[in-house]
C-alpha cells in the first residue's frame, strides 16, 4: 500500500510539471496521501502487535499442555487411580472453565477464548486415551476418535468457529477411516472393490451436508432472487454453510489423495499409465473449474500443492524406472539427476510463480 502511495506522489509531481494540476492542488493531494499513509502504518502496527500476541498465547497454551503431558508421563506409575482421574478431569475442566470465564468477562469470543476451547478439545482426547489406559479398555480407534469429535462438533455448532469445524470434520473422518480400514492391509491392493467401495462411502458421507446445502439453499436462491437477497447472505455465516464448505473441500482432498496413491506404479502395473492420465486430466479440470469458474481459492491452491507434489514424485519414480531399466552406475545416476533437475525444477518454479501471479491478477480485477 505504501508503494502505491509513493507512486501516486510521484505521479502528482509529474502532473504539476505537465500543468494538469496546480501546486496548491498537489499539496492538498500530498497531505491527504500522507495522512492515509499514517493511518495505514498505524493499522499495520496494531495488526502486527495483535498477531504477535496471539502467537505468544498459542505458544503459552502449547507449553502448558506439553508440561501437563510430561508431568503425567513422568509420574504415571507412582500416581494412584484417584489422583490419575482427578488430574485428567482437572486438566479438561481447567481449559473449558478458563474459556467460559473469559467468554463471560469479555462478552465475545476472542482469540484466547477460542484457544482455551481448542486446548480443552485436545485435553479431552488425551483424557480419553488415559482413561482407556487406566481401565485397560480394548483399543477401538474408530470409537475413540468419534467420541473425541463430540466436543469439537458441539463447539462448532454453537460458535460457528472455522477451527472447531475443521477439527470435528477431521476427527470424524479419522473415525470413519479406522472403522473401514482397521489395519494397514488395504495398502496391499488399492484397486480392490472393497477398498474402492469404502473410500466412496467416506467421500459420500462427507458430501451429504454439501449436497443438502446445494439443493435446499443454493438452488432456490438461484430461482428466487428475494430468497437470495434476504436469506442467502445470512445463511452463509451459519454453522451448516461453513461445515458444508469444509466438508466439500475435505471430500475433494480425499479424492486427490486416493487418486495420487493409485498413480504409483506399485499400485498396479497394468493401470499405471491410464490412472496417471486420468489424474492429470483431473488436475487440469480442477484448475479450470475452480480457478476460472468457481473462484474457490482454497481448492485452487490445494490443487497447486498436490500437483507440485505429484510432479516431484513422478520425476523421482521415472528416474528410478530409468535406472532399473538401464542399470546405471552411481556416476551416471548423479549426472542424470543433475541435468534433469536443472531443467525440470526451475521450469516448475517459474510455472508455479506465473500461475500464482495470474490468480492474484484475476482476484484484483474482480
Amino acid at each position: 500500500m505504501n508503494n502505491r502511495i509513493n507512486a501516486l506522489l510521484k505521479m502528482t509531481e509529474r502532473w504539476v510539471v505537465s500543468s494538469i494540476i496546480t501546486s496548491d492542488q498537489a499539496e492538498v493531494i500530498k497531505n491527504e496521501l500522507e495522512s492515509q499513509s499514517a493511518v495505514i502504518h498505524t493499522k499495520n502496527a496494531k495488526k502486527f502487535i495483535l498477531t504477535l500476541t496471539n502467537l505468544l498465547l498459542t505458544i503459552g497454551i502449547i507449553l502448558i499442555l506439553s508440561g501437563l503431558i510430561y508431568f503425567v508421563a513422568s509420574n504415571w506409575q507412582q500416581m494412584s487411580k484417584v489422583y490419575k482421574l482427578s488430574f485428567i478431569f482437572g486438566m479438561v475442566f481447567l481449559f473449558y472453565a478458563t474459556g467460559l470465564i473469559l467468554d463471560g468477562i469479555q462478552k465475545r469470543q476472542t482469540f484466547i477464548v477460542r484457544l482455551c476451547y481448542i486446548a480443552g478439545i485436545i485435553s479431552f482426547g488425551i483424557a480419553l486415551s488415559l482413561i482407556g489406559q487406566i481401565y485397560n479398555m480394548n483399543a477401538n480407534s474408530a470409537r475413540f476418535f468419534l467420541i473425541w469429535s463430540i466436543p469439537a462438533l458441539l463447539f462448532a455448532v454453537f460458535t460457528g468457529f472455522e477451527v472447531f469445524i475443521t477439527i470435528s470434520v477431521i476427527l470424524i473422518n479419522i473415525s470413519l477411516f479406522f472403522h473401514f480400514f482397521p489395519d494397514a492391509r488395504f495398502w496391499n491392493n488399492l484397486y480392490s472393490s472393497v477398498i474402492v467401495k469404502n473410500f466412496l462411502i467416506i467421500i459420500l458421507f462427507n458430501l451429504i451436508i454439501p449436497v443438502t446445502k446445494e439443493l435446499v439453499v443454493n438452488l432456490p436462491a438461484r430461482i428466487f432472487i428475494r430468497v437470495k437477497d434476504r436469506f442467502h447472505a445470512v445463511y452463509q455465516r451459519s454453522f451448516h454453510a461453513k461445515y458444508a464448505d469444509f466438508a466439500y473441500t475435505f471430500s475433494y482432498f480425499l479424492v486427490c489423495i486416493y487418486m495420487y496413491l493409485l498413480s504409483f506404479k506399485f499400485s498396479s502395473e497394468s493401470l499405471f499409465i491410464p490412472i496417471n492420465i486420468v489424474f492429470i486430466a483431473f488436475i487440469i479440470g480442477s484448475f479450470y473449474y475452480y480457478a476460472l469458474y468457481k473462484n474457490n481459492q482454497v481448492i485452487v491452491y490445494y490443487t497447486l500443492v498436490i500437483s507440485i507434489i505429484y510432479a516431484i514424485t513422478k520425476y523421482i519414480e521415472i528416474i528410478i524406472i530409468f535406472i532399473d531399466e538401464y542399470h546405471l552406475e552411481i556416476e551416471q545416476i548423479l549426472v542424470l539427476l543433475l541435468c534433469s533437475g536443472l531443467c525440470i525444477f526451475p521450469l516448475m518454479m517459474y510455472l508455479t510463480g506465473e500461475f500464482v501471479r495470474f490468480l492474484k491478477r484475476r482476484n484484483y480485477e474482480k
